[in-house]
């Protein structure tokens, strides 16, 4: 196994890590605690969910991978830049917690997989980053 292949696998591996202690540490959390805002420093937890999954189909979908994007139509919704704190519980997928929360990353984690099988190379870091 070459270096890159063995970084690529460590990197599907970490991904998978997160993703299942995201979804232990939230899978208890109840609809209205997703979607409510509990301070004005934070945005309600489903939207942070939805701007991993979608920061993550951005950087490794399209940016490394070359593909095209799972989810288009959201990009400007979970844009840290575009999108102020404040704003955020009145955000139209907020209502939809669980399903907000799926297709995404089910859709960004399946594409990250295909992604990391077949891209030449893993940079050491993102390009076109939009993250907060």
């Amino acid at each position: 196994m070459t270096t890159t292949e063995r970084l690529r696998d460590r990197i599907a591996a970490e991904l998978e890590r997160t993703r299942a202690r995201t979804a232990l540490l939230t899978d208890a959390v109840d609809d209205d605690d997703l979607v409510r805002q509990h301070s004005t420093l934070m945005s309600p937890l489903v939207w942070d969910l939805a701007h991993v999954g979608n920061q993550e189909e951005l950087w490794l979908v399209r940016d490394v991978g070359g593909r095209d994007p799972v989810r288009h139509d959201i990009d400007d919704l979970y844009d840290a830049f575009k999108q102020p704190r404040k704003d955020r519980p009145a955000l139209p997928l907020l209502p939809r917690p669980r399903p907000a929360r799926t297709p995404v990353r089910y859709g960004t984690r399946c594409s990250t997989c295909s992604t990391a099988s077949a891209s030449p190379s893993v940079p050491s870091s993102p390009t076109g980053s939009r993250s907060a």
